[in-house]
Formats: C-alpha cells, sequence, structure tokens
C-alpha cells in the first residue's frame, strides 16, 4: 500500500481509530471507499450499518476516544480483528491522536507506510535477485552436464 507524498486527508481517520487510507475496502477497490466520516456511496453494507458510527452520532462524538466508556465493547471487539488484518491498534491509534493531534498521526501514518513500502519493494527486489540465481545456476548445472556427456 503506498501512502500519497501530499498531507492526508483528516476525514480519512475513523471515528474507531482507523487509519481509512490502510483498511482494504478503500486500498482493493477499483472504486476506492471515501473513508468513514464521507458519503456512502459505495460503502459495503456493513460498513453503511457500522454501529460505531452510529453510537458516535448519537452521542454527538467526533472520535470513540472523546467518549467516558471508552474503550467500550463495540472497540474491544473491532481491536481483535484490526490488530490481526492491520498489526496496529485502535486503542494505540486513539490515544496518539488525543495526545498528538490527528495532523500528528497522520503524517506519522505517511511516514510509517511510506517506509514499509520501501522495505517491501527491496524484499521483492531481493526475490527477483534469488530467483535469477536459481534460474542461472540451473542452466549452469545443465551446461555443465551437456558438456561432460
Amino acid at each position: 500500500m503506498k501512502m500519497p507524498k501530499e498531507n492526508i486527508d483528516t476525514s480519512m481517520f475513523a471515528p474507531c481509530g482507523m487509519n481509512c487510507k490502510v483498511c482494504y475496502k478503500h486500498c482493493y477497490r477499483r472504486k476506492p471507499c471515501a473513508g468513514c466520516l464521507n458519503r456512502d456511496n459505495g460503502k459495503p453494507e456493513h460498513c453503511r450499518k457500522c454501529k460505531i458510527k452510529n453510537c458516535i452520532k448519537e452521542k454527538a462524538l467526533s472520535y470513540c476516544f472523546d467518549c467516558s466508556e471508552y474503550p467500550c465493547k463495540l472497540i474491544k471487539n473491532l481491536e481483535k480483528s484490526y490488530n490481526k488484518r492491520y498489526q496496529a491498534s485502535l486503542i494505540e491509534n486513539g490515544c496518539f491522536v488525543r495526545e498528538h493531534g490527528l495532523d500528528c498521526f497522520m503524517e506519522q501514518q505517511k511516514e510509517k507506510y511510506r517506509r514499509l513500502y520501501i522495505v517491501f519493494f527491496k524484499l521483492e527486489e531481493y526475490r527477483n535477485i534469488c530467483l535469477l540465481t536459481v534460474i542461472r545456476n540451473t542452466v549452469l548445472r545443465k551446461a555443465v552436464k551437456h558438456v561432460k556427456s
């Protein structure tokens, strides 16, 4: 996933603490989801009917971490899934935003995913070199075997 070079729109930070830019609903669709705080067009049904989004609307809050019940059962349940799928914590994200601000969080996320993107392509490059080495060695073995016979 390649994060943009420009500033990330803060509306891509979901009420639950998710960075919508890394959500698979945003990354892997032809028409990416516009984020939890934006229009519902093109979102899967379970995203349109999100209990967390409805909860913050009922409580007139912007984010879950603003709630006195934070982290509630809804967040704790989503946290398990988010940890497994994205190796990140909604609760840690929310606490970071509360302490340092949303702009700082999105800047930190941009840098984090930029570094992961670089590492991914270096690994891909290494894998290609290894594959070429295997092919070269196979060809050399066959050539040596052919010369000996």
